[in-house]
This record gives C-alpha cells, structure tokens and sequence, in this order.
C-alpha cells in the first residue's frame, strides 16, 4: 500500500464507505467527490465518476495523480451502521461501468450520494440551479419594469 494514501487516510480516520471531497488546486469552487471503497489486493481503491469516463474504479496510481490535481478539503462520513455500511459498498461497486458523467445530470457527487445511500444527488447543482431560476426572476422582473417604463412613455 502506498504510505502516502495511507497516513491520510489513518490520520483523517477514512473508512470504506466515507467520501473524500477534494478541492481543485486551479478552481477553488469546483469540488470533486470521490467514494473510498476500501483494500483489495494489498491496495487502496476508491470509485470516481469522471468526464468521458463515468464511474470508474480508482487504484492508488490514480489517486496519486489525483492529488496532484486536488486537495482533500472534508470527509463525508458514511452515516449507518455496518451492514447498512457493506449494502452501500456493494451499490458502490456496482455502479461501476453502469453509469456515465453528466455535469447536470449525474456529476461525481450524485454518484457518491447513490453509492452512500441510494439517492443520486448533487447540492453544488441544486445551488447551480437554485441561481440561475433566481437571476431569471430578476431578469425578468427587470425587462417587465423596462417594458412598463418604455409604454408610459410612449403615451
């Protein structure tokens, strides 16, 4: 096992089932999340979805050449007891090859929330989306306003 992955995940107490949301080091907005599914074959694995990949299983080398690119920012702690813990490893595991990235759709974070419990969901696309119905209401409270301006005018 490499010892690098290791320490972090003994020291941040990362058990099979948690996700680990790392922050790109380029763009600080843009969060990836990326499900820790445990050792096989005297190796870390985690499962990520990725553009042009989809879900994928993760082997250290590649998380090495992650972190290269992100830096853990929180742990998303599996919240259920053991065999509820194993029932979301086996979902994780299953997923693999079955899904594919969409940014809207089904992003790295609707994927670890289906793989924890079921549920595909994605808060930075609530928030994404949460904005966007916000500035078209203000949009369109403007142009109304412009509208109604122009009209008294014209009178």
């Amino acid at each position: 096992m490499n010892p690098i992955i290791s320490n972090y995940l003994n020291l941040n107490q990362v058990r099979p089932g948690d996700v680990i949301i790392a922050r790109n080091k380029g763009i600080a907005v843009l969060d990836h999340h990326i499900y820790y599914w445990g050792v096989y074959q005297n190796q870390h694995f985690c499962i990520g979805n990725f553009r042009n990949e989809g879900v994928v299983w993760v082997p250290e080398h590649r998380i090495l050449q992650l972190i290269g690119r992100y830096h853990p920012a929180a742990i998303l702690r599996f919240q259920g007891d053991e065999y509820q813990r194993q029932v979301s490893l086996g979902r994780a595991a299953n997923l693999v090859g079955n899904r594919t990235y969409h940014l809207w759709d089904y992003n790295c974070q609707h994927f670890s929330s289906e793989a924890q419990y079921g549920v595909p969901r994605s808060y930075q696309v609530d928030q994404a989306s949460n904005l966007l119905k916000a500035t078209g209401i203000v949009a369109g409270v403007a142009l109304t306003l412009t509208l109604i301006a122009r009209a008294g005018k014209s009178r």
